[in-house]
């Protein structure tokens, strides 16, 4: 009978090592998994940046310009002062660039995944984990 013990405990070292390595393997990809997802959600992020920055300068000297430019004409067809023009259009401009602002953040809020992947594979492995580790017990 002590040979039979002898079989099982390196029958089972061998399945330990065996799933030692698996759970190594598993977790490299994993971490593979997260670098990607996180260098996707990196480049995401700078695009982003680059065009709401450009879209804020182009904004800011649009606006300007038809501010005057609207509010002159305004002034002029509706017989109001310039000041009283520019404050109006200015407004209404404002309300506008902050709705499309809010939009744009909206929509990349939608579209932006980060790690999501990484997370509920990791959730998964760690329930495995778990029932793997109350068979071993059982």
């Amino acid at each position: 009978m002590p040979s039979l013990a002898k079989r099982l405990m390196r029958r089972l070292g061998g399945d330990l090592k065996g799933a030692g390595e698996d759970l190594q393997a598993m977790l490299t990809l994993r971490w593979e998994l997260a670098r990607l997802e996180i260098s996707l959600a990196v480049r995401q992020i700078k695009a982003l940046a680059i065009v709401l920055a450009v879209v804020g300068v182009v904004a800011l000297v649009s606006l300007s310009v038809l501010t005057v430019a609207a509010a002159l004409w305004i002034a002029v067809h509706w017989h109001r002062t310039p000041e009283s023009t520019l404050f109006i259009v200015g407004a209404v401009l404002l309300v506008l660039a902050v709705l499309v602002g809010i939009g744009v953040v909206s929509r990349f809020r939608r579209r932006f995944r980060g790690l999501e992947d990484s997370i509920a594979e990791l959730q998964e492995d760690a329930e495995w984990l778990k029932e793997w580790a109350e068979r071993m017990v059982d």
